[in-house]
């Protein structure tokens, strides 16, 4: 039997296909042609896709321009995200079976999204002005970089970073409006439960063979995951790679759908969270939760001149990001770690005060446009392979933004601070725009949260939620 697929989508059938198989005339409504006598008749008939495959309907993903990503934002983006929720299993996993490569699969299935993306606004000379706005800045601190170190593998390495961001901000774009963002935000519940899961189960002592197992990659070993201490206590990761990595999880991800759930149910959500976060012994995080609490006990009142309220609020929280590294300087403050409860509480905050926020902004010596930053690729993980002798993790918001970007920077602390305040959307949107970058700032006073992943893709899709409207088309 030959089976000939002569087209997929039409406008009357999902699929047509053509037979030389006389036998199956009697399963399905056939119609036979003959063009010649003395030719082999050919049966025509047609079949649903769904009856053939038990899948949705494919036309719109293979007609060339007709690509419908809004078919594939939300699997792709809990896709990904979920792959780093159960990154340390899926590597451990992959690497049982020699197959320790395939992970980086979710960065070029990222790449190849976002790609699309472009192409489609292309043929339709059309793109969204914010992700156009975010091309154009990432482009040009990209640029920056090449200027300051002159390394384009370093460069690249730095752009891979912000995929998340990207697709955060697509996934915004193209679920809003398609009046989809509580089906993400369902996702996100499933994302948070999994993370919680994973602790409990540690916490349990059940086996976690991927603990502290590490994979080579080339000439390159990478820890699958990180299995440390804290004073001679575990730091509990649960399926992540790292502990904070699972703080974060936690934490964010909470956030970004408690306002879809009663008000009781927010309070046992945030509890549990934090009950999980100081499991991870993550302190940064674990003032943060507590700080989200404060936010969520703000929003639960009624008050008058409440922009103005919220204004002073979102300020206040940003100043736990901006403020730390400019005035707590080695010679102002020095706190004597003798005590080992001092030693746990604030020995690697001593660190950041004392090493890695000085040695952050001594970067800015080695570009020849200090004012404009070292440009993407300049401080962070892509140090960690480029520039080894000085790599700098950053360990805050304003240090890596600072130093990656420039005077800019606060061009994009602005931004997050007006998102914050945006009022569009239904009143649950607005609170959790507020609580998730007033969270984020407390975050961001020790944690550089741009190199999570998951992290970088909520901000971007926080960023953009409320600026598109729903019921439009987009192809």
């Amino acid at each position: 039997m030959k089976l000939v697929i002569l087209a997929v989508g039409s406008e009357n059938y999902q699929s047509i296909v053509v037979l030389r198989c006389p036998v199956l005339t009697t399963l399905v409504n056939v119609e036979t042609m003959s063009s010649h006598p003395h030719q082999i008749s050919t049966t025509r008939f047609v079949l649903p896709w769904s009856c053939l495959t038990g899948l949705p309907k494919p036309s719109a993903l293979i007609r060339g321009a007709k690509v419908d990503l809004n078919l594939l934002i939300l699997p792709v983006s809990v896709l990904y995200l979920g792959s780093f929720t159960l990154d340390s299993p899926l590597r451990w996993g992959l690497n049982l079976v020699k197959l320790a490569p395939l992970i980086y699969l979710r960065d070029a299935l990222i790449l190849l999204f976002i790609f699309f993306e472009f192409f489609l606004a292309l043929k339709r000379h059309k793109i969204n002005r914010y992700l156009g706005l975010a091309v154009l800045l990432i482009g040009f601190h990209f640029t920056i970089g090449l200027i300051s170190f002159r390394n384009v593998p370093q460069s690249l390495f730095g752009l891979k970073v912000f995929l998340p961001f990207f697709l955060g901000v697509i996934a915004a774009i193209r679920l809003s409006r398609a009046n989809k963002i509580s089906q993400i935000q369902i996702a996100f519940g499933v994302l948070w439960g999994i993370s919680l899961l994973g602790i409990a189960l540690e916490a349990m002592k059940v086996p976690m063979p991927w603990k502290g197992f590490s994979v080579e990659v080339g000439d390159i070993v990478i820890q699958g995951n990180r299995s440390w201490t804290a004073a001679g206590i575990d730091r509990l990761s649960g399926f992540a790679r790292a502990s904070y990595d699972t703080s974060i999880f936690l934490l964010l991800f909470s956030i970004s759908f408690i306002y879809r759930v009663r008000p009781i149910l927010r309070w046992v959500i945030i509890l549990l969270s934090l009950i999980g976060i100081v499991a991870t012994t993550t302190k940064v995080t674990v003032l943060a939760t507590i700080g989200c609490m404060g936010i969520m006990l703000l929003l639960s009142f009624r008050l008058p001149m409440r922009r103005a309220i919220w204004s002073l609020f979102g300020v206040i929280t940003l100043c736990f990001t901006v403020l730390p590294p400019i005035l707590l300087r080695p010679d102002v403050i020095n706190i004597s770690l003798d005590d080992p409860v001092i030693a746990f509480s604030f020995a690697s905050f001593m660190d950041r005060i004392q090493n890695t926020w000085p040695d952050g902004f001594a970067l800015l010596k080695l570009t020849p446009l200090p004012f404009l930053g070292r440009g993407i690729g300049g401080i962070g993980v892509a140090q960690s392979y480029f520039e080894t002798g000085i790599f700098n993790p950053g360990d805050n918001l304003f240090v890596y933004l600072w130093v990656a970007t420039g005077f800019l920077s606060i061009l994009y602390f602005a931004w997050m601070l007006m998102a914050s305040l945006r009022e569009s959307g239904p009143i649950g949107e607005q609170r959790t725009r507020f609580a998730f970058f007033g969270t984020t700032f407390i975050l961001g006073a020790a944690m550089n949260t741009l190199e999570s992943s998951s992290a970088f893709f909520l901000i971007g899709f926080w960023l953009i939620i409320g600026t598109a409207k729903p019921q439009a088309s987009l192809h």
